[in-house]
């Protein structure tokens, strides 16, 4: 699957400590900016570096906000909680974006890490949800023969 670098939430982000980070990247939907207009999209996840830390989970949302600082953010959808032993390199999941959703003009991801000292690096991007199924991915670095 090819990628747009505009489209990209976070890129091999860092994440550590408990409690919420937003993604590196927030998406400007501005009018220029006809991001899969009329197609059924996602953000697709790919963790980089397996969770760390003792009893490690993942929380990632969607949120939308009329403002870059999302001073007013709100979540439109979440992922349930994952647990550290599913977040090894390669693993994938996805967030569909509801068709009915009205995107303010700037998205972004929350990610929230729970357990003690957790870790866990990973990247995503907003791309259409055709191009998200049956994809096959290895960890950063791996080698096709």
């Amino acid at each position: 699957m090819i990628t747009d670098g505009q489209n990209t939430y976070s890129a091999s982000q860092a994440l550590s400590g408990a409690g919420s980070a937003a993604s590196t990247n927030s998406i400007d939907h501005s009018s220029d900016r006809d991001v899969g207009i009329g197609e059924p999209m996602c953000v697709s996840f790919i963790v980089n570096v397996a969770a760390g830390g003792t009893a490690p989970t993942l929380v990632a949302s969607l949120q939308v906000d009329s403002t870059s600082a999302f001073g007013s953010a709100v979540n439109v959808v979440s992922t349930g909680t994952i647990a550290g032993a599913s977040l090894v390199p390669g693993y994938r999941f996805f967030l569909v974006v509801p068709s009915d959703l009205s995107f303010n003009q700037h998205s972004r991801i929350n990610y929230t890490l729970g357990g003690t000292s957790p870790t866990v690096t990973l990247s995503a991007t907003l791309v259409p949800r055709q191009f998200a199924q049956g994809d096959v991915y290895g960890p950063s670095g791996f080698s096709v023969q």
